[in-house]
């Protein structure tokens, strides 16, 4: 990501530390070792005033890339952990569930509502298409009643985006039901407008557009999700919403939180507000482009319909292992095989993290070097 020189802001160029490994991998983003260095000459004890302070600062920060006014509450767990939290905190056992699953992370929803013993309606699409409001509102038309509906913003596991926005608009005409978007590996790497599009809990992670190190995760609640959050009746402890909104009135976690991954965090929020989060978009976005561009005249073609800019999912023919050996112990490079049913039958390339133009043209070299181990 690149500024104008006269800007007086630094680009992520100079952010960037290019000796180490390159993470083009969805699971983790490309961050910077100069916010670690700030950060790791020590901790802070979460219930000072140090640290009241950081949270007020990085929940107001927050809320400007979720673009909400809702309160964000702040949780030390896995992007899974998020997502356990919103089941167990927002899914009552007799309500009427959905899930709409189009890859392994939609599914999720279903994996983890059945440790819960809740077997929710599941809308399967075929991985790497698209769902059409048509589509969408004849299969709600035979449904009597939801109360909760599941959804997927970027599935990473085939690199397609959902047209959330849609979606729950298309929902909301039928329903009044609460609506729970997994947006780990969009926000802060793609327009997510939380108010405005009416989505009543998002969960996100630390580690990928937030430029953080991994262990944190984040829920944007309303309104409408706290007062079904009074109902709920699945067990729960250390995720029960309750205390952390009661804790979070007095800007704290009820349990010991990760510290030093809030330290850090909050370097990098700095860091994007400086740069400007629809700059942010914008080189995420530009950096796809030039990366499918470049693959696409090496005669690769990519599995999604409707791509989302923070990830790249590349079509081989050959078991990509090798290639994915070759790149890590011989460039320093790595990149993901694909999950579940596109095991073998893809590469993934992220594009969220501290790249610069260069970094993209040595990775479209080594897909062209070898070629031969993957079409």
């Amino acid at each position: 990501m690149r500024v104008e020189k006269n800007s007086g802001m630094k680009s992520l160029e100079i952010f960037n530390n290019n000796k180490r490994k390159l993470f083009f991998v969805p699971g983790v983003s490309q961050v910077s070792t100069k916010a670690g260095k700030k950060v790791y000459r020590g901790s802070i004890f979460h219930r000072s005033r140090d640290f009241i302070q950081l949270y007020k600062i990085i929940e107001e920060k927050l809320k400007r890339i979720f673009k909400t006014n809702n309160r964000i509450l702040v949780i030390t767990s896995s992007g899974t952990g998020g997502m356990e939290a919103c089941v167990c905190n927002f899914v009552n056992n007799n309500d009427c569930v959905l899930v709409i699953e189009g890859g392994k992370y939609g599914k999720r929803w279903t994996e983890i509502l059945r440790s819960y013993n809740i077997s929710p309606l599941r809308l399967e699409l075929e991985w790497g298409k698209n769902i059409s409001p048509e589509f969408l509102e004849k299969y709600l038309k035979k449904i009597n009643n939801l109360d909760v509906v599941f959804l997927t913003h970027c599935e990473t596991s085939t690199g397609i985006l959902f047209d959330i926005e849609t979606i729950t608009r298309t929902i909301k005409k039928f329903f009044k039901c609460i609506i729970i978007v997994d947006a780990i590996s969009t926000l802060g790497t793609t327009e997510l407008n939380t108010d405005e599009w009416d989505l009543d809990v998002v969960v996100s992670v630390s580690q990928k557009g937030l430029l953080g190190p991994s262990g944190l995760s984040f829920l944007s609640v309303n309104y409408r999700a706290l007062e079904k959050l009074k109902t709920g009746n699945l067990p729960k402890y250390y995720f029960d919403l309750k205390k952390y909104l009661e804790y979070a009135e007095k800007r704290q976690t009820p349990f010991t939180p990760g510290s030093i991954q809030l330290l850090y965090l909050k370097e990098s929020l700095d860091f994007i507000e400086m740069f400007g989060i629809e700059n942010v978009f914008g080189e995420i976005e530009k950096f796809a482009s030039k990366f499918r561009d470049g693959l696409s005249k090496l005669g690769y073609t990519f599995f999604p319909e409707s791509p989302a800019s923070c990830i790249t999912v590349i079509n081989v023919r050959k078991k990509p292992e090798e290639f994915i050996n070759v790149l890590n112990e011989k460039h320093n490079v790595i990149v993901a095989n694909g999950q579940g049913i596109l095991k073998d039958r893809v590469v993934r390339v992220s594009h969220i993290g501290l790249f610069t133009e260069t970094q993209i043209e040595y990775l479209i070299d080594l897909f062209n070097k070898y070629r031969n181990l993957l079409i």
